[in-house]
């Protein structure tokens, strides 16, 4: 996948926000409102795009990147889809948020930031995950016990084209916007991992009041190690 910006250091996390599989339905604007003309037209442009995914053929899923590509006009169309019974819905709706939130202004971040903290209660690992991290890299610290929880699972993530567990992601978006590690390695046995997620969860018990997000460098502060 192509990543979004920090612009060099939040490259790194759009790598691990992984396809699953997508379809799109959608009719009226958002809030019921009439569809004005370039609202029509990124509905259908969209619509076009995931009707055309076929689970015989991984690669058509790729074609999620022309969902990014039309950036800002898509947001209302995917708020929508966050909501939509469809496992397969709700996931293209944070993929491409998680993509097209880093390339809008701060004001159009935290109208949008609602309708993602809410896929914090999606049942679905992966939707819930990268709705913590997607919450995590635009400044919102409530999606870091989220990642912390899913250092305990080696579960893979959908869709990943090469195999991704929740724990990968999980410890990759912590160290990366905390700077914290505590011995976090991928490589022991879950068993081993127990005592550096205690520490993970002593650290947010620990720091959550205190925490606080710098938007010049994007990444989070006034935490005691």
């Amino acid at each position: 996948m192509s990543s979004h910006p920090r612009h060099t250091h939040r490259t790194r996390i759009a790598l691990l926000l992984l396809i699953a599989t997508l379809l799109l339905s959608g009719c009226v604007g958002k809030g019921g409102t009439p569809s004005t003309p370039s609202d029509t037209q990124t509905r259908d442009k969209v619509d076009g795009i995931v009707t055309s995914f076929n689970q015989a053929d991984p690669d058509s899923f790729n074609r999620v990147e022309e969902i990014v590509d039309i950036g800002e006009p898509a947001i209302p169309v995917l708020l929508e889809m966050l909501d939509d019974k469809d496992l397969s819905k709700r996931w293209a709706a944070i993929y491409a948020l998680s993509r097209i939130v880093y390339d809008v202004d701060e004001e159009r971040r935290r109208e949008v930031l609602p309708s993602i903290r809410d896929a914090f209660n999606d049942p679905n690992p992966t939707i819930r995950q990268t709705a913590a991290g997607t919450a995590v890299a635009i400044g919102d610290k409530d999606g870091i016990p989220i990642l912390i929880e899913y250092l305990r699972s080696d579960d893979s993530r959908l869709l990943a084209g090469e195999r991704v567990s929740l724990s990968s992601y999980s410890i990759q978006v912590l160290r990366h916007y905390t700077h914290q590690d505590f011995g976090y390695d991928l490589q022991k046995s879950m068993g081993e991992r127990e005592d550096s997620i205690k520490q993970w969860e002593s650290w947010w018990d620990q720091n959550r009041d205190t925490l606080v997000w710098d938007l010049s460098i994007g990444e989070y502060g006034g935490y005691r190690t």
